[in-house]
């Protein structure tokens, strides 16, 4: 069981690393701003949704296993879309995170939230994930498992998130904002490229 915890863990903290997601970037805005407090009900919100799907794949192991490949390739598909869309919407208006309201918690949490929940992607990546440990006998499935994994991947995402939030504290928000919308119109090419790059290889599958 311990395992399972350790896993989900130190597999979301490593996974949050490339910071291309739609939770990511609104963490990373409200950090450059040094909004640090909305970051982190951003943040929050956003592990722990992300933790229930990683704990309810593992959950329901076999059941995810019997349709993984369908699953995975319209995951895949609607993910890189909504990758895509994002991206060219930050190239075209970089200004457009400024729009999302996080002035009080309970908007903060609820961006976090919905910045997850409708990320299809999370449910492919998890899905691959946990296919592969279940195949190299790490993860057996199951309620205690899959509870467990999805706590771990709550904690490793949150993690990663207040590692950045330490990070921006040495950041100038004076000269960070002057930059916002270079930077913005930035990771929309980033993010861009990244969508039409998971098209082509689900194409090529």
């Amino acid at each position: 069981m311990l395992i399972a915890l350790l896993l989900g863990f130190a597999l979301a903290f490593v996974g949050s690393a490339p910071m291309t997601g739609p939770l990511a970037l609104l963490v990373l805005d409200r950090a450059i701003l040094a909004q640090r407090v909305s970051a982190f009900w951003i943040a929050l919100a956003g592990a722990l949704v992300e933790g229930v799907i990683a704990g309810a794949v593992g959950t329901f192991l076999p059941l995810v296993l019997q349709h993984s490949s369908t699953i995975v390739r319209l995951a895949r598909i609607s993910g890189a879309l909504v990758i895509l869309t994002i991206g060219v919407v930050l190239v075209l208006r970089p200004g457009v995170l400024e729009a999302i309201k996080t002035d009080r918690k309970r908007q903060s949490f609820l961006a976090g939230f919905l910045a997850t929940a409708l990320n299809p992607t999370l449910l492919a990546t998890w899905t691959v994930t946990v296919t592969a440990l279940h195949a190299n006998g790490l993860l057996a499935g199951g309620y205690r498992s899959g509870a467990l994994f999805g706590a771990g991947v709550t904690a490793g995402a949150l993690g990663w998130f207040m590692l950045i939030l330490l990070l921006s504290r040495r950041w100038s928000p004076t000269l960070m904002s002057k930059y916002r919308g270079a930077l913005g119109r930035g990771i929309g090419v980033v993010l861009v490229l990244v969508g039409l790059v998971v098209l082509v290889r689900v194409a090529l599958d």
